[in-house]
Parts: structure tokens; C-alpha cells; sequence
């Protein structure tokens, strides 16, 4: 994912985050020092004061923002952290213990709704199955895990009932015709 040049504090941080330490970390198979980049910039940016509100273009329904917005940035942030995850996700392989982490910095990403769009609740959700299928195939008990899947896609819910329904709001003409038969 192509991030927009930074602008703002916020922005700056998390480009020296998930800028080149992070590509390095990858390249080298440290998974601890890249899973530890993500948590850290998604630490900041939900610390940050709040940037988004849900806004849509007229033709699509995920969230459009111009190139120099401050929200924008992050929901590109938000989407190269995912990204990150799940290449971090396919480089190990799986325990109780990377299952865990992954999903507690899944939630981490995905706590801020309004910074999400529907690729990045897309990726997401199926972040979450993955996770599940590989708990179910290392025979481990999914259930220990049941809350933190249920926070993160409670989190993907909601941000997708909020594009949604904005998304609504903006297009008031339309409906849904049904065929007489």
C-alpha cells in the first residue's frame, strides 16, 4: 500500500513506524521487531485526537478522503498495518501464542471505526477466519480465544454499519424496486 506523504505529527510518527524499519524487519524475518512496529504505531494512532468522520464518494461505497487529509493518511496507515500483520502472519508458523497476539493487534487496528473503510473491513474479517481455521488446526482451544475474535469483528461490524449507512445518507434516492411477477 502506497502511503500519501505525510503531514501532521501523527502521520510523521507512524511513516518512521511502518516506513523502512518495518520493511527491514520483514525482509529479515524478525517477526517480533515488525509485530512490535505495528503495535507500537497503532498504539499512537488511537492515542491520536480524532481526524475522521465517515464521508463517502457518490459512487462507491468506500470511504474516499482527498490525498492531503489527515484522515486519509491514517486509513492508509490502518490498511499498511493489516497488510503488515498478515504478512507477518504468513511468514511464522502459527501457535496459541502468535494467534493471540495477532488477534489482540488486530483489535488494536481495527478500534477506530471511523479510520476504516470496507477493504480494510474486508481484510480483516477474513484476518479473523484465517485465525480461527489455524486455532482449529493446531487443536487449540478456540474458545480461549472466542472474546478477542468477537472484539475484533464486533469492531469490523460496527465499522461497516457506520460506511454503510453513510454511504445512505448520501445517496437518499435510492431504492430498491421490487419486480411484480
Amino acid at each position: 500500500v502506497a502511503v500519501s506523504a505525510p503531514t501532521g505529527p501523527v502521520a510523521a510518527l507512524l511513516t518512521e513506524s511502518l516506513g523502512v524499519p518495518l520493511e527491514e524487519a520483514l525482509r529479515a524475518g524478525d517477526i517480533n521487531a515488525a509485530q512490535s512496529l505495528v503495535v507500537t504505531a497503532s498504539a499512537t494512532l488511537n492515542m491520536a485526537a480524532p481526524a475522521c468522520n465517515l464521508t463517502s464518494s457518490g459512487e462507491s461505497s468506500t470511504p474516499a478522503c482527498d490525498a492531503g487529509d489527515e484522515c486519509c493518511l491514517r486509513r492508509q496507515l490502518r490498511t499498511k498495518m493489516l497488510l503488515s500483520l498478515t504478512s507477518i502472519n504468513s511468514t511464522q508458523a502459527p501457535s496459541a501464542a502468535s494467534l493471540a497476539s495477532q488477534v489482540s493487534t488486530l483489535i488494536s487496528i481495527a478500534s477506530n471505526t471511523a479510520e476504516m473503510d470496507l477493504d480494510l473491513v474486508n481484510l480483516g474479517t477474513s484476518f479473523v477466519n484465517d485465525a480461527i481455521g489455524s486455532a482449529r488446526n493446531l487443536n487449540v482451544d478456540t474458545l480461549a480465544f472466542a472474546g478477542q475474535y468477537a472484539r475484533a469483528l464486533e469492531s469490523l461490524m460496527k465499522a461497516h454499519a457506520g460506511i454503510t449507512s453513510e454511504v445512505m445518507k448520501q445517496r437518499p434516492n435510492l431504492t430498491i424496486r421490487r419486480r411484480r411477477t
